[in-house]
């Protein structure tokens, strides 16, 4: 008996979904109509309907704003509001400005450790409340645009580095204040035509040290709060993109930059050899992004080439490959993000002005929202995961993602 009705309500719910799919433009009209009825479960049952409906009855409601019945207007808009939030929407859009803002791909925004502001980097490192979406507080200010930025697990430490300077600067994004710096003290190689721009940072998963890379082809990490360098890597004739540690801060991932169209390598490196123990090669331009899991069992790469892979890390295959574009050859990815639960990823668009958010466990696009003006060089995921910010050279835009 039990099975009978587990069987009945499985297949009451398929009808139910398939019915919501075919929903017709005369079936959306009769539920708006409906917004306005008499009795009070009639008006709920038609605002559920809607909200299941989701998207396609967006134009409908909408137009159902202006309809002459103010019960109708009031609802529809409610039953909006109630779609896009299901379905991920653009809550506020902040200008920076002036020495917030870099070229196409250099301005960066996070969110500080309590989720109440945006941090922007693109000369300066500007504090932004996201309530109100005015500054409250900046520092760091140059007009070099920054190149390296890390957050630690928490969101409390941020650390940057500006183009033309050998010194990463460490945050407090809570206190809003600077903590302390390393210094890389790689020289210029005017023969190789080596440059000691630090390029990417990255924080141990406990917040205890900071890995630093760049133009000076070496790896080096410091105690996070003494600032004392710890180890140094020799990363071979290399320069380096961008670094990750692993949770368990056993290894250390980086990311290679090499001439030509040839494959770019992600080594896995054992901090206690300081040899490499893994080598993912797939991409074949700029790798703008290293990341692993939570869990530490999966590597997500993404670069310039559109694609964005993910691999596990024990046996060095690759599981997904991502991409916003097969046929466009100028498809790229210049920034992408995981949640904290490590479900979902976050992808710039770069060019095609779009942040794309992702399903790690199908490979699939779950959203895309499109309403930027300039190429998108920047993202991330709030540390609840439920909002994300992304940004291009103008504009910072908060969303608030599917659920």
């Amino acid at each position: 008996m039990r099975l009978a009705i587990v069987l009945l309500f499985a297949l009451s719910s398929a009808v139910s979904l398939k019915a919501e799919a075919q929903s017709t433009p005369s079936d959306i009209d009769r539920l708006i109509n409906q917004l306005g009825d008499e009795d009070f479960a009639a008006r709920e049952a038609a605002i559920t309907r809607l909200v299941k409906i989701g998207e396609p009855a967006l134009a409908a409601l909408k137009k159902a704003t202006q309809h002459a019945d103010p019960e109708i207007r009031r609802r529809a808009r409610e039953t909006i509001v109630r779609i896009e939030d299901r379905a991920g929407r653009e809550l506020r859009t902040i200008r920076p400005g002036p020495n917030a803002q870099g070229d196409d791909y250099r301005i960066h925004a996070l969110f500080s450790g309590d989720g109440r502001h945006a941090i922007a980097l693109g000369g300066d490192v500007v504090w932004i409340d996201l309530e109100t979406g005015k500054q409250v507080k900046r520092l760091l200010q140059t007009h070099w645009p920054r190149l390296a930025q890390g957050l630690s697990r928490d969101g409390r430490f941020l650390a940057t580095s500006h183009q033309t300077s050998d010194r990463l600067h460490v945050l407090d994004t809570l206190k809003m204040d600077l903590v302390g710096s390393c210094h890389n003290p790689d020289r210029f190689d005017r023969e190789k035509l080596w440059r000691p721009e630090i390029r990417a940072a990255a924080f141990s998963h406990d917040g205890d040290s900071i890995a630093l890379g760049g133009g000076g082809k070496t790896i080096r990490i410091y105690d996070a709060k003494t600032f004392k360098e710890l180890v140094t890597i020799d990363h071979g004739e290399h320069e380096l993109s961008a670094l990750a540690f692993s949770p368990d801060g056993q290894h250390l991932a980086s990311a290679a930059v090499t001439v030509g169209y040839q494959d770019r390598p992600v080594y896995l490196w054992d901090l206690k050899t300081k040899k490499v123990v893994k080598t993912f090669t797939a991409h074949d331009r700029y790798i703008c992004t290293v990341l692993f899991t939570p869990d530490g069992k999966k590597l997500l790469t993404a670069g310039n080439d559109g694609w964005m892979i993910l691999w596990d890390v024990a046996t060095g295959k690759e599981l997904k490959r991502m991409t916003h574009s097969q046929t466009d050859p100028d498809s790229v990815i210049v920034r992408a993000a995981i949640s904290p639960d490590g479900k979902r990823a976050l992808t710039a668009g770069g060019p095609n002005r779009t942040l794309r958010v992702w399903d790690l466990d199908t490979g699939k696009t779950i959203r895309v929202f499109d309403t930027h003006t300039a190429p998108v060089g920047s993202v991330a995921f709030s540390p609840d995961g439920r909002r994300a910010l992304s940004c291009d050279a103008r504009e910072i835009k908060l969303w608030k993602l599917p659920e």
